[in-house]
């Protein structure tokens, strides 16, 4: 009797089976209405295994039938709303066998063994044959010549010759020899025999639908074609009623679909593409026709989706960003060549002020030569003069000379202005060059007791150079640099 506060005696008082283990021959195995017991003769202790419902290993009901163990020493526990528990002795953890695995009725009512190792169960819901090793049920019912689809726990029995009989309710019992039943070998052909397409269009509602599809490798339909309907059969005449079917749809799910025995299907609202409708069927005795039936559908875009509209969105889209990309550099180009203008009048305005600076600067060194040549000449021809004749004509002359120099200078600036000026280089000691134009300066840098030198690292310099050209240049820096030198100074020309 079970005892609350001993957690080792029995876990309920309905006993519906007890089974001996094959493999300890100790063990007692004892099947209540509150979960399967262990019994150790040795110890007389029981030791429970209950349904735990965070478990997913635990027992899968409480309320148990029939218990058997097998030629292996498995041990297979019925149960009365949990279908079929196989015991694992090594990790004492129960693996499940229900109606998602094949099962007609998860009330296993009876369990017996055949020669062959198959379990006979007994349900609710008719007979079923179970191979442990492939793990596949074969159900039968009153359609196949059973008394009652309806089984009574735990009535069953096994002779002597093997012959199986189990009890039912109102309708005595069915008796058979398990190597007297043969399975249908035939492997029926799957044909679709009807699709049906309904059309957002049509106002009516009414179903279109597509002549000769059994015959038909390939469908195309229109994506207002929202709403996909198929009927196939798998050609075995024996029970049609138990043909089982299985379908996937490639391109939206590529798992297999167990159908059961229904034998259409309806797809709503799929997305413009390509897909393949793969249907597979077995007969009444679940031979399936691995290859089935194909069908390929293709539902064509509307023409926003199509793909010259996307080549035309592409090529849209490329224009869009070729028209900004030329606008950002027509922008650019715009402020730099506004940049420039102000930069090119500011340097003009610059360039015009410098200008007014040289012409103001050369009027006076006009102006100086021009007094010294104009003076004694207005002496000269009033009559005037008193002097030595030869020392003014001297005079003259170098001011004649020094205005010549100023004009070709400004000639020069101006066909340099023109880009007409060239360089009439040719190699020269650059050293003996610069010694006999600082020597021309001599006299000028005594009398402000300026110290004038030139300092080169090698004597004998030969360089390309345009020497009337560099005679300009460094007379005039030679001139400046005297000029705005104070006196007891220093000016160096160094190479």
């Amino acid at each position: 009797m079970r005892d609350h506060d001993n957690p080792n005696s029995i876990s309920g008082n309905i006993v519906w089976a007890i089974c001996e283990d094959s493999v300890a021959r100790n063990i007692l195995w004892v099947a209540t209405s509150e979960g399967l017991n262990r019994f150790d003769r040795d110890t007389e202790q029981f030791t429970r295994f209950l349904n735990g419902s965070q478990n997913p290993h635990s027992l899968s009901h409480d309320y148990l039938g029939p218990l058997w163990v097998d030629r292996s020493g498995t041990l297979w526990v019925g149960t009365m709303g949990g279908g079929l528990n196989r015991f694992d002795r090594d990790t004492e953890q129960f693996t499940h066998f229900t109606t998602k695995d094949g099962l007609p009725d998860n009330q296993v009512r009876g369990i017996l063994a055949d020669d062959h190792g198959r379990l006979w169960l007994s349900t609710g819901n008719g007979l079923s044959c179970f191979d442990p090793q492939s793990k596949i049920f074969r159900n039968y019912d009153v359609t196949d010549g059973l008394a009652s689809n309806e089984f009574v726990l735990p009535s069953r029995y096994k002779s002597a010759d093997g012959e199986m009989f189990f009890g039912s309710f109102n309708s005595g019992f069915t008796m058979f020899h398990p190597d007297s039943i043969k399975d249908n070998p035939y492997i029926p052909p799957v044909v679709i025999t009807s699709f049906k397409r309904y059309n957002t269009d049509d106002a009516t509602g009414i179903a279109i639908e597509e002549k000769g599809i059994s015959s038909k490798k390939e469908v195309e339909v229109s994506y207002k074609d929202n709403v996909l309907s198929f009927e196939f059969a798998a050609l075995s005449y024996r029970n049609t009623f138990k043909n089982q079917y299985a379908y996937k749809l490639e391109g939206f799910n590529d798992n297999w679909i167990q159908l059961g025995t229904k034998r259409d299907i309806t797809f709503t609202n799929l997305d413009p593409g390509e897909y393949t409708l793969r249907l597979k069927g077995s007969n009444n005795d679940g031979v399936w026709n691995e290859e089935g039936a194909s069908l390929k559908i293709t539902i064509t875009p509307p023409w926003w989706q199509t793909r010259w509209a996307y080549v035309f969105y592409f090529v849209l889209f490329g224009a869009a960003l070729y028209g900004w990309r030329r606008f950002e550099l027509n922008r650019v180009k715009l402020r730099n060549e506004l940049k420039m203008k102000n930069f090119e009048a500011q340097k003009l305005q610059e360039m015009d002020q410098m200008k007014s600076r040289f012409f103001a600067n050369i009027s006076h060194e006009f102006r100086t030569p021009l007094t010294l040549i104009l003076g004694p000449l207005e002496q000269l021809h009033a009559e005037q003069f008193k002097g030595n004749v030869k020392e003014v004509y001297a005079m003259m002359l170098r001011n004649g000379q020094r205005l010549l120099r100023l004009i070709n200078q400004l000639l020069d600036l101006a066909r340099l202005e023109a880009g007409r000026m060239t360089l009439q280089a040719r190699p020269e000691n650059i050293v003996a060059f610069l010694k006999g134009l600082v020597l021309s300066f001599a006299s000028a840098a005594e009398r402000k007791r300026i110290a004038l030198t030139v300092s080169a690292e090698e004597e004998n310099l030969i360089i390309y150079f345009d020497r009337d050209k560099l005679e300009k240049i460094v007379s005039n820096l030679l001139s400046n640099a005297l000029k705005f030198t104070l006196e007891n100074g220093k000016v160096t020309v160094a190479v």
